[in-house]
């Protein structure tokens, strides 16, 4: 018996053929006016939910769908899922708590290299024809400090730690 998803992130179509091979009947409805249509038009037959937190589902999209059994939620947050009324009905909603840490921890290592080399500014200079003379200071052996020892912080301490050989200072609220 093939299950219905319905499918309200925008950023996933390369793995829709794996979802729909997997015996998934699959709606697609990433704007707010074909999710509107798909809830009135197949809310009693959908069992599951793929979101993001920021585009979440509502109460009355839950209340609208009979046979929900399970929001997945794609990344950490789960901000505008009504997490009362899943729980209500007993439905499941799921996340992806940390699967996204390795990324952002590259992503705050590349911002933080960026402010420290004076990367945009130093490309502004060339590409006008300028070649600046400035010493900028390196973060090997400096101390970096963390709030928060979540997933991204344990990933951001690593990076600095091992890959720049940093000191690292944290405030958590629990020892690490």
């Amino acid at each position: 018996m093939t299950t219905t998803v319905l499918v309200l992130v925008e950023t996933i179509n390369e793995y829709l053929h794996i979802i729909e091979s997997n015996d998934f009947h699959v709606i697609l409805a990433p704007t707010p006016a074909e999710r509107d249509q798909a809830i009135k038009a197949h809310g009693a037959q959908i069992k599951a939910v793929l979101t993001r937190g920021p585009l979440g589902l509502y109460a009355e999209e839950i209340a609208a769908l009979p046979a929900l059994e399970i929001i997945c939620v794609i990344g950490a947050g789960y901000e505008h899922v009504d997490l009362q009324a899943a729980s209500n009905r007993g439905i499941v909603v799921t996340n992806g708590a940390g699967v996204n840490a390795p990324s952002v921890a590259d992503h705050a290592m590349a911002l933080l290299l960026s402010l420290v080399r004076g990367i945009p500014q130093n490309d502004a200079a060339v590409r006008r024809g300028e070649w600046p003379k400035v010493m900028r200071p390196s973060l090997g052996g400096k101390q970096l400090g963390i709030l928060g020892l979540g997933a991204v912080g344990l990933e951001i301490a690593r990076r600095a730690a091992l890959g720049f050989g940093m000191q690292i200072s944290y405030h958590n609220r629990q020892p690490r």
